[in-house]
C-alpha cells in the first residue's frame, strides 16, 4: 500500500489536506481518499479504471464530488489531474499539475 497526504498551500500556508492511499485489493486497484469535515471522516474509494502508459482513471459513479479523477504524466516531472463530478446538482471540475520536486 501506498499512502500520503494531499496538500493545497496558498501563499505558503497549508489551506487544505488530505489522507491519500493507493492499495492493492484482490485483482484490483483502489485510490481512497479521507477529506477533513466530510464523509464523517471515512474514506471515499474510487477503483482504477483506465490505466496506460500515460495515464491513471480511478472512478465512483455513486459519490457526488469527485466521481472521476483523472491523471495524466506529461513528462517525467509533470502530471496533469482532472477531478469531475457532480456537485449541488451541478457539473464541476478543476484541473491543476503536479511538478516532481528535485
Amino acid at each position: 500500500m501506498w499512502s500520503g497526504t494531499g496538500t493545497w498551500r496558498i501563499n505558503d500556508s497549508v489551506s487544505y489536506q488530505e489522507k491519500l492511499s493507493l492499495r492493492k485489493n484482490g485483482k484490483d486497484c483502489v485510490y481512497s481518499a479521507i477529506a477533513p469535515g466530510q464523509n464523517n471522516e471515512q474514506s471515499v474509494e474510487f477503483m482504477l479504471s483506465l490505466f496506460t502508459d500515460s495515464t491513471w482513471v480511478f472512478t465512483n459513479p455513486k459519490h457526488d464530488f469527485p466521481n472521476k479523477i483523472e491523471y495524466q504524466l506529461l513528462s517525467s516531472r509533470m502530471m496533469k489531474v482532472d477531478v469531475t463530478g457532480i456537485e449541488k446538482g451541478k457539473p464541476r471540475s478543476l484541473s491543476f499539475s503536479l511538478i516532481k520536486k528535485p
